[in-house]
């Protein structure tokens, strides 16, 4: 049987984890707030890019212009696809990296070649490597929003190399997108070849404003500056997005594990309170009974 003494450790390192849990709950809801804010920003950004593209793609048609590169369906015989696979390099984040690399194995779990995989995150690589194929190339997920430039760049370089070789091969975005407060979904996203639907939609767009857009230089250079533009957008956006969702996983963790401590600290309270209460009483009786072990001796 424990003791009070026993029970009352238990108590008190219960109730250092739980202090532990609510400080990482705190930093969890704090990385949320950062990365949404940086997400409304890229979307900004997003937006103009987009204004970008519209604007020289209205010109399509015009005198001596060019068409744009189109997107498309990629070729059967085109060699191996890129998916570039975006989870976490920190623990504690419930099921995010598996739920990323579940999406990846439902498409290409029986691919014949399987496709090239770039991996962002210390704990998906491993994941990835046992469901589908081990990553060509690994990237440390970026620690803040200072780094997620710099981290979009080094994998779109990645992609460029091994487009120059095969310009239509195929590149797609597995990434969590926050939905809720601590919840997540995984999206799957192709981003080259552009799909021409979307460019044709885009063009047919109206201009929001009453000013004639115009452009420097030929239309065609930039159209491509603002084609790498908005892959580069769409790379940072899917970082932040895997970030924010990371923290939303992370803060779901640590509320079902500061259910499951309250639950135990109230546990053991009880217990405490119980042996506590049953020392006390076998006190009481040892002293009752010397009690009445030295009324016997007087009277005899």
């Amino acid at each position: 049987m424990q003791t009070t003494e026993t029970i009352r450790r238990s108590l008190d390192a219960a109730e250092d984890l739980q202090s532990i849990v609510k400080t990482m709950k705190a930093l969890a809801a704090i990385g949320i707030r950062q990365y949404e804010d940086a997400a409304r920003s890229l979307s900004e950004y997003d937006r103009t890019v987009r204004l970008g593209l519209q604007a020289v793609l209205r010109g399509v048609n015009a005198p001596g212009s060019h068409p744009p590169p189109r997107g498309g369906r990629r070729d059967a015989t085109t060699s191996r696809e890129i998916v570039v696979a975006l989870g976490s390099d920190q623990g504690m984040c419930g099921q995010l990296n598996d739920s990323v690399v579940r999406r990846i194995e439902e498409r290409f779990g029986d691919a014949d070649p399987p496709p090239v995989i770039l991996a962002s995150g210390a704990r998906l690589t491993g994941i990835v490597t046992d469901a589908v194929t081990a990553p060509e190339r690994r990237y440390r997920t970026p620690e803040s929003m200072e780094r997620v430039a710099s981290a979009a760049g080094r994998i779109l370089r990645e992609i460029q190399q091994r487009r120059e070789d095969d310009p239509d091969l195929a590149v797609h975005l597995v990434f969590p997108r926050r939905t809720s407060a601590a919840g997540y979904d995984v999206r799957w996203r192709r981003i080259l070849p552009l799909d021409q639907r979307w460019l044709d939609a885009l063009r047919e767009e109206p201009w929001p404003t009453r000013c004639i857009p115009a452009w420097p230089g030929p239309r065609l250079t930039v159209l491509r500056s603002f084609i790498g533009e908005y892959l580069f957008v769409s790379m940072c956006r899917a970082l932040v997005d895997t970030l924010a969702s990371e923290h939303a996983s992370r803060l779901s963790s640590m509320q079902s594990a500061e259910r499951n401590i309250a639950d135990r600290l109230e546990e053991l309270n009880d217990r405490y309170r119980r042996r506590r209460q049953e020392k006390i009483t076998s006190e009481l009786m040892d002293v009752v009974s010397g009690f009445e072990a030295l009324g016997e001796g007087d009277r005899a």
